[in-house]
């Protein structure tokens, strides 16, 4: 295509200009203006050059003046034909410069100026030219995703979602509800654009072939509309280049699911003062619960339910727990051995807590703690009975008023509590009025 002068809105006018070695191959009937290389033209003669184009230029425009319904279906049977040849092509060689390049080489060779051999020759290369173009798009994908990633896992582009926390600041990308994850034009020119071989367009279009770049379908720059929430809560609509997640590292999609889910676990590098977690996160040491400073006793009856998985054992060891670290002595009859040392340790519990609050006894090799047959309801009722006189501060002097016996009696009480009678215990509780809770 040669340059020749403009048209009326300053556009520069091309002329197409075929080079041919024989001019006998181009038929009589072909309209088209033939000048023979020998005539040593020079094209630094402007003047000449111009008239020449002029002429060339006026007998295309009378070719298709005389005949603009035979050019039309000439053209468009050429495109439709070219069409059904690029089907056959990479998805990326499927252009509209492609189809008018495949178009015009169709054309000429209905003009007898191409042969089939040229025309597949130029197929050929356009396949050729969608692999080169393939590589180039992920070469740019692999460079964008590697400045992307070394932001995140450095620090330097925080990570927020879409409606918070943690909220969205100019400076962050954010997660949006479609798990894509969104940057600002400006974050996008300091932060990824920063080592790309290519320029912002070229770019954007790698990347929308490549499907990692998002766009509304009427948006010219490759941006899309997202409505997120900043701390203050206000949301509004903003313009953002949405991103693929499959762009980034694994490393950097790690970073980015702990802070999405930082609003609701916590990770525990180490333990949290009067934090009990209740919860682990499914994939991540992250965990779930709540700080308790002040523990008071409740009702001593509680019934947990909930299906498998819903975290009632958990729930029960940190009612344990806390019930240890008030003082509270707790047994727990253990079945399945949910409370072994190993799972309370995979439920978050330091293991100084463990040492210092836990002692276990493992009945299918050490038997039962005690021997219950061993251990007659006589001295149950007295340990119950020592039990009371250290809650309420009673002297053994008056204990043994009470019991109608000597102190020194009390004293062979504790050694066994054998020969206590029915009629002293009844003397006991008539005295205190009422009952006592009987300790095992």
């Amino acid at each position: 295509m040669l340059q020749n002068g403009y048209d009326d809105k300053g556009n520069n006018r091309l002329v197409p200009v075929l080079f041919i070695d024989n001019a006998g191959i181009v038929p009589e009937e072909f309209k088209i203006h033939q000048l023979s290389l020998n005539d040593k033209i020079c094209i630094d003669d402007y003047d000449q050059a111009q008239r020449i184009f002029g002429e060339i230029d006026y007998h295309i425009v009378k070719n298709v003046e005389r005949n603009p319904d035979a050019v039309m279906q000439y053209m468009k049977n050429s495109i439709a034909e070219a069409k059904e040849m690029l089907i056959t092509l990479p998805r990326k060689s499927q252009s509209s410069s492609a189809l008018m390049f495949l178009s015009t080489a169709l054309m000429l060779k209905k003009g007898n100026l191409f042969t089939d051999d040229d025309v597949q020759a130029m197929l050929n290369w356009l396949g050729s030219e969608a692999k080169e173009k393939t590589s180039m798009s992920r070469s740019i994908c692999k460079a964008v995703g590697a400045t992307f990633s070394s932001a995140i896992c450095s620090g330097r582009l925080p990570i927020a979602k879409q409606y918070g926390p943690p909220f969205w600041t100019a400076d962050s990308a954010f997660v949006a509800v479609d798990d894509s994850i969104n940057v600002t034009k400006d974050t996008m020119n300091d932060d990824i654009f920063t080592d790309i071989p290519v320029g912002w367009n070229t770019a954007l279009q790698h990347l929308q072939d490549e499907d990692v770049l998002f766009k509304d379908k009427e948006s010219k720059g490759g941006q899309k509309t997202w409505t997120v929430e900043t701390e203050d809560g206000i949301r509004k609509p903003r313009r953002f280049y949405s991103f693929s997640r499959d762009i980034l590292t694994s490393e950097a999609n790690r970073i980015v699911d702990e802070k999405v889910a930082s609003d609701l676990f916590q990770i525990l590098e180490k333990p949290i003062d009067n934090f009990f977690p209740f919860i682990k996160h499914p994939r991540f040491d992250m965990y779930a619960g709540q700080v308790i400073t002040d523990y008071k006793h409740g009702t001593p009856f509680i019934d947990v339910t909930g299906s498998v998985g819903s975290g009632k054992t958990t729930w029960l060891m940190m009612q344990a727990l806390q019930r240890a670290e008030a003082d509270d002595l707790v047994i727990v009859m253990d079945p399945t051995n949910s409370f072994c040392r190993e799972e309370l340790i995979a439920h978050g519990i330091p293991a100084e807590k463990i040492d210092r609050l836990f002692s276990f006894w493992d009945m299918s090799t050490q038997g039962w703690p005690v021997n219950i047959l061993d251990f007659p309801i006589y001295d149950l009722l007295w340990i119950s009975i020592r039990k009371w006189q250290r809650d309420t501060g009673t002297s053994n002097t008056e204990l043994a008023r009470i019991l109608g016996i000597s102190q020194r009696t009390l004293s062979d009480y504790d050694k066994s509590a054998r020969t206590m009678t029915l009629e002293k215990l009844t003397k006991f509780l008539d005295s205190i009025g009422g009952v006592i809770k009987i300790v095992y």
